[in-house]
């Protein structure tokens, strides 16, 4: 693991960093403040965060609602900190996660633009199962992906 990169399950405390770090990324489809604070309580969601010397650079809401897969609900790195690994690791936690709750297909939704992300979910043999038209907004086209391990 990177130097000084700790990643834990996120708290209160937490939450102005993880929603500034959701505003920088996904602007006028960020999640609300109120969101990521209701997931808190949540008792079938892991909420993690990544701290760089402390410091909140990322975080990852992973689901567990259905009893045959994991859903990852949020993903986000903090610009000044991409392309450093910190994704990579994040990635790697999730799928030990899904592999230690016996959850064998995991699924996300992305924007069929941001190919950074795209490329990042497809090293980790996620592949897109479905193209939904206006799936963000008008023009705005999303990507299912899925990773299936049967």
């Amino acid at each position: 693991m990177m130097l000084g990169l700790e990643l834990r399950k996120a708290v209160t405390a937490d939450l102005p960093d993880i929603h500034a770090i959701e505003i920088e990324s996904f602007a006028d489809d960020a999640w609300d403040f109120e969101v990521f604070a209701s997931i808190l309580t949540e008792s079938d969601v892991q909420f993690m965060v990544a701290c760089l010397d402390n410091v909140v650079v990322g975080y990852y809401v992973l689901s567990f609602k259905s009893s045959e897969r994991a859903k990852i609900g949020a993903f986000a790195v903090k610009s000044s900190h991409r392309r450093t690994g910190i994704a990579k690791l994040m990635m790697e936690n999730i799928l030990l996660t899904c592999s230690n709750n016996s959850r064998e297909n995991i699924m996300l939704e992305v924007k069929a633009a941001n190919n950074p992300a795209i490329s990042l979910y497809s090293s980790f043999d996620f592949v897109i199962e479905s193209h939904e038209k206006d799936y963000y907004g008008e023009g705005m086209d999303g990507y299912i992906m899925w990773r299936r391990m049967k």
